[in-house]
């Protein structure tokens, strides 16, 4: 079943940064030694042509639009696996609204697979928030101001910051700008009033900076910020550098850690060939974030402007996995008779409280498991022999029909039977529980036969 909904979406950006400065002392004064300025633009590689989202049109079935999809991030939490996706073409659109219910042949294969095995994904849910939803996101804008950027392609950064403020920009969502080289200066506290944004971002080049890079201490900085106020529903770090990290206190696994424990994305690009792609993706990655790698100074408006697009127009699919462990998601979009698909590998861990959906399904008003289920009941036992200090437990649930009490007894009736099959197989009685729930926790509509579909579930939970 297909539906939409608001929720949440996230902005992001960039800062960029170098190496290859020191400083030397003399006395008790600190002579700064400015870094070396870098060529205006690098050497793109071959084959190079990044597509920028500038407009946003609403989705339809046309074999003349090139689609394409982009995995944005995904996350795995309380036993779900939520996929953050955009719909774009080759001409820089981004398209809204696919997850209406007459596109539901747009979707024309779901499946997660792990080694040779296959799983077809057929209860999920596809939400979709677009810029004309009012949900309110904080970005903080960290910039680069190290010597190698030199005044004119910091003077272009800020420009095409202050061109995204005042023109793309909408009005929930609010602002704040860091800019620095081995100092961290907040120098627009966050706001999303445009006369103070305005005012407090100065638009003067390099003046003041040019030193050396604490790209971790910039992202500090920008996360107490941001983890400071609590009125906006989504917190994001924008970050760009054009070098490497070379006078931070902050350890980059440490700013990670900081930026996780808030529930703040990092989104960052890198300028240039003179930076190191590993390090800026591993911290836009392992935060949640996204991570792009550009050449040209005037790509900064376009890739801003893009970021902000496809943010505010974002598609997000979430699902319960049937597997623990890494698995390879794939989404097939089909636009008539043209296939587009979109892959992404997932790693749901066996730890507490995360669960899979098992695939038993049971005639009405029956808890006997029929034989043919018998490969479901090895995996499950195939799982628990994997990790033998694990406790589990059968959480079983029914729709609304019939009467509660019933509903109840008989969820509880084929929890027990699960539970039975499993210690039939090997498992030590201790490790496996199983309870079961009616129709007391339902996690879609029963008033539809696909919802009454969804909340007749087996869950498979660790408890311990």
């Amino acid at each position: 079943m297909l539906k939409s909904i608001q929720t949440t979406i996230i902005l992001f950006l960039v800062a960029a940064i170098i190496s290859s400065c020191t400083t030397t002392k003399k006395t008790k004064s600190v002579i700064q030694v400015k870094e070396t300025l870098l060529e205006l633009d690098a050497k793109a590689p071959v084959g190079y042509k990044p597509n920028y989202v500038s407009n946003v049109e609403i989705f339809r079935i046309d074999t003349a639009i090139h689609y394409t999809t982009k995995v944005l991030n995904t996350e795995v939490k309380n036993g779900k696996v939520r996929i953050y996706f955009n719909i774009t073409d080759d001409k820089g659109k981004a398209y809204v609204y696919a997850n209406q219910d007459k596109f539901n042949k747009v979707w024309c294969q779901i499946q997660e697979k792990s080694n040779t095995e296959v799983f077809p994904i057929k209860n999920y849910q596809i939400f979709h928030s677009t810029e004309h939803d009012t949900i309110s996101n904080a970005f903080a804008f960290v910039l680069d101001q190290s010597g190698s950027m030199g005044d004119l392609r910091v003077l272009t950064v800020q420009n095409a910051l202050s061109n995204l403020l005042t023109t793309d920009r909408k009005m929930e969502d609010g602002a704040a700008v860091i800019k620095y080289d081995n100092h961290i200066v907040l120098e627009v506290p966050l706001t999303k009033d445009d006369n103070a944004l305005m005012s407090q971002l100065k638009v003067n080049g390099i003046v003041e900076y040019g030193g050396t890079t604490a790209i971790n201490d910039g992202l500090s900085k920008a996360i107490d910020v941001l983890d400071a106020n609590n009125t906006y529903s989504n917190k994001s770090v924008i970050i760009y550098t054009d070098g490497i990290d070379n006078a931070s206190k902050m350890s980059q696994n440490e700013v990670i850690l900081k930026a996780k424990s808030k529930g703040i994305k990092v989104f960052a690009i890198d300028f240039g060939t003179n930076t190191d792609p590993k390090y800026m993706s591993q911290i836009a990655t392992q935060t949640g974030g996204c991570y792009y790698h550009i050449y040209n100074t005037s790509e900064f408006n376009q890739v801003f402007i893009d970021i902000y697009k496809r943010m505010k127009n974002v598609y997000i699919f979430e699902y319960t996995p049937t597997i623990f462990g890494h698995s390879q998601f794939k989404l097939v979009l089909c636009n008539n008779s043209k296939k587009i698909e979109m892959i992404d590998s997932i790693d749901n861990e066996a730890a507490k409280g995360n669960f899979i959906l098992v695939n038993i399904k049971f005639d009405a008003n029956k808890s006997n498991i029929k034989k043919a289920y018998n490969p479901e009941i090895e995996k499950l036992v195939s799982i628990m022999k994997k990790k033998p200090t694990l406790k589990f437990q059968i959480q079983a649930h029914t729709d609304d029909v019939g009467d509660a009490k019933a509903n109840l007894n008989l969820s509880q009736k084929r929890a027990d039977a699960i539970k039975t099959e499993l210690i039939k197989k090997g498992i030590d009685k201790t490790r496996i529980s199983a309870k079961g729930f009616g129709e007391s926790a339902p996690i879609a509509d029963n008033k539809t036969k696909e919802g009454k579909s969804q909340n007749r579930r087996i869950e498979f939970v660790v408890v311990e």
